[in-house]
């Protein structure tokens, strides 16, 4: 069908979009690097690296503790991710679901529901999109196990926290 498609509103519960928050030693974020462009055609992504070897993650709403994870399970978690050095990103604690750029494909463990889907933007960028499971709303981190100093984990873009079964536009 064509037409205009108006999907229901929904609010972003992430204030700061375009920033990854907390993290381990090591585990930097760059706002508003001029390594690549963004989406929206800005230098608004941010790129997370390492300064040092090991597991290197950070969180798309602050950190997991349990006042900034109340209420987070079964909301929808969407983004856009850019290769950076890595093929395969870890998307959750315990490493459960994972995502990978060679096969633009995710692989999910079984161990719960993400009912996760992607779409494919020009220049190299992914739109991710997934449920936190109602079992374990700490399933937010996000990097790579192990990582190498002085790399470039991945560039994302657009966090969106909506209580919605889909991501909207």
């Amino acid at each position: 069908p064509t037409g205009l498609y108006l999907e229901p509103a929904a609010t972003n519960e992430i204030t700061e979009s375009t920033v990854l928050h907390g993290g381990n030693s090591g585990s930097l974020k760059e706002l508003n690097t001029s390594d690549v462009v963004a989406p929206d055609g800005t230098n608004t992504a941010v790129r997370h690296h390492a300064s040092s070897d090991g597991y290197k993650y950070s969180y798309p709403y602050g950190l997991n503790t349990n006042s900034n994870l109340a209420g987070k399970s079964g909301k929808r978690l969407s983004y856009w991710i850019k290769k950076g050095e890595y093929d395969e990103i870890r998307l959750t604690n315990g490493h459960h679901l994972k995502w990978v750029f060679s096969t633009k494909s995710f692989i999910n463990s079984g161990t719960y529901t993400y009912n996760e889907s992607f779409e494919e933007y020009p220049n190299g960028w992914f739109r991710l999109s997934y449920t936190i499971p109602t079992e374990s709303s700490t399933h937010t981190l996000i990097g790579v196990n192990p990582a190498t100093a002085n790399t470039t984990l991945a560039y994302y873009w657009g966090f969106q926290l909506e209580d919605s079964s889909y991501a909207t536009s």
